[in-house]
């Protein structure tokens, strides 16, 4: 065997790395957390760029919007930064 053997690895999307909340914990979040949620999850999609996993702004909202967590964009006010 080779020192260094490539494994084969199932594709991340945006979905495996995102934390979703229930209105209820949302709720419960202080505004700080809050923002440091905000701040994550768009980090967590910049970060999937350089592996070739594109995570634009678009693939975000879509998320969001399939997902409970759409109203966290209503509420927080980034309803209209969608496409």
């Amino acid at each position: 065997p080779t020192k260094f053997q490539i494994q084969n690895f199932e594709a991340v999307t945006f979905k495996d790395v995102a934390v979703e909340f229930t209105q209820e914990e949302w709720h419960l979040l202080t505004p700080y957390q809050k923002e440091l949620y905000k701040e994550v999850i768009l980090e967590n999609a910049w970060n999937l760029l350089p592996v070739g996993i594109p995570a634009p702004p678009e693939e975000l909202f879509s998320y969001l919007k399939q997902t409970e967590a759409w109203w966290m964009l209503e509420q927080e006010g980034l309803r209209s930064y969608c496409p």
